[in-house]
């Protein structure tokens, strides 16, 4: 009730509100594009995986996947790279791919997660249910 005596009296608030999202999404926007071009001139691994971490932030999966394979090439063992590959794959519906690189990671609360989450798409409930579990444990 109060919201909306709020609203009906200072409509100039939500208008206020809703100026400094936009105007936040914004300079993040602007943030993330000069961080790109700083990155993209850079082909050291740690700038390949921020600037997959971008196009992932983004929505980009598909850049992102190319940003973060060619880190993969230059160290295939590289937890971080693996993590957000896998990431990228989960988020882009790619969920076998992802599987395969999450089952690669050690073992954390994150990465339980996400294997109980694409089991649990796979409908694979056991194995869902014991990520889950175990995820909870460490945590």
């Amino acid at each position: 009730m109060l919201r909306m005596l709020l609203v009906l009296l200072f409509p100039s608030l939500i208008f206020c509100q809703s100026y400094r999202v936009e105007n936040y999404l914004n300079k993040t926007q602007a943030y993330l594009d000069s961080a790109k071009v700083v990155v993209q001139s850079d082909t050291s691994l740690y700038s390949l995986q921020t600037l997959g971490k971008i196009y992932l932030l983004q929505g980009k999966f598909f850049d992102a996947e190319n940003v973060l394979e060619s880190a993969l090439v230059k160290n295939p063992e590289d937890t971080t790279t693996l993590y957000l590959l896998a990431l990228t794959y989960y988020r882009s519906g790619n969920f076998t791919e992802a599987l395969e690189l999450f089952e690669k990671l050690p073992e954390s609360p994150e990465v339980l997660y996400y294997l109980g989450r694409i089991y649990a798409v796979k409908n694979c409930w056991d194995e869902a249910l014991e990520r889950f579990q175990k995820s909870k444990v460490k945590n």
